[in-house]
């Protein structure tokens, strides 16, 4: 980290986040301009049914997972989460900046902290590289099943491990945290 050097007074934070802010709306510019409508269009149907089943979850997800999972600030924490579910990781950035414009949550380190592990695996990486491999050998219905069949060993092991809280809960772990300290 630059703080722990002797160049930190060179570097201008307000600047930084400016040059960050403009670079990100450039990517989300470029995005969107390099969509191609004749394959849009050929496609409407299953982008339609896609488009309704992920806009299901990604909601459910933000609303039930993300106050059990992240407990403080979960909003700014699960916000992010959500723009790259929906979309790319430069809109999860977006509404990250608009739910936190001054990163005073630790949302922004959070996600940063773990691109680097999770990106090789997913959202450009292997797991999304080897999915049409999988459907096409296992078909769509046999892809979904395993999915979900991962996704419930995770919550579980969420659970198991103490990762997985309910907001009740987590309310009365900081109750009784902060009545005896």
């Amino acid at each position: 980290m630059i703080v722990r050097t002797p160049a930190q007074k060179l570097v201008d934070k307000a600047t930084l986040n400016s040059i960050a802010g403009v670079a990100l709306d450039f990517l989300v510019v470029s995005a969107v301009a390099s969509l191609s409508l004749p394959v849009l269009l050929e496609n409407w149907q299953a982008l339609v049914v896609t488009l309704v089943v992920m806009a299901v979850l990604s909601v459910a997800i933000f609303y039930w997972i993300g106050p059990r999972i992240f407990g403080k600030d979960w909003v700014e924490n699960s916000i992010v989460n959500f723009g790259a579910m929906t979309g790319v990781v430069s809109i999860g950035l977006v509404l990250l900046r608009a739910a936190d414009p001054h990163f005073k949550t630790g949302a922004f380190r959070g996600f940063a902290l773990r691109a680097p592990f999770a990106s090789p695996l997913v959202g450009g990486g292997l797991i999304t590289a080897m999915f049409p491999i999988a459907v096409a050998n296992w078909g769509n219905l046999g892809v979904g099943i395993g999915c979900v069949v991962l996704c419930l060993l995770l919550l579980g092991l969420a659970k198991v491990t103490g990762i997985w809280k309910s907001p009740a809960t987590r309310d009365a772990d900081r109750q009784r945290s902060g009545a005896v300290g």
